[in-house]
């Protein structure tokens, strides 16, 4: 029996995310008020309308986003998306 078969198949099978389709709406209608293009209201120095930018190093050293790994992403509650909430990440593919 091989141990970690599974796991490995599973990999295989997750689908991968596209930021433009799946990702950018649920930020336009949760996050963009203060994450947007709009620097004069943007908050905490985070835009998250485009991926080079919401992926990035922030100035306190951590990542909004960190692709794939939900434990690593650091949402913050004051927005108003239940799952950022509950710290779920975000996956992002370059196209």
């Amino acid at each position: 029996m091989v141990v970690g078969l599974p796991a490995v198949a599973a990999q295989r099978n997750v689908a991968k995310i596209d930021f433009n389709r799946e990702v950018r709406p649920i930020l336009s209608d949760h996050c963009y008020a203060c994450h947007g293009p709009d620097e004069n209201k943007r908050k905490a120095g985070l835009r998250l309308d485009r991926p080079e930018e919401a992926l990035k190093t922030l100035k306190s050293g951590e990542r909004a986003i960190v692709p794939g790994d939900t434990r690593r992403s650091t949402p913050r509650s004051g927005g108003s998306d239940a799952a950022a909430q509950r710290g779920q990440g975000v996956e992002s593919r370059a196209d």
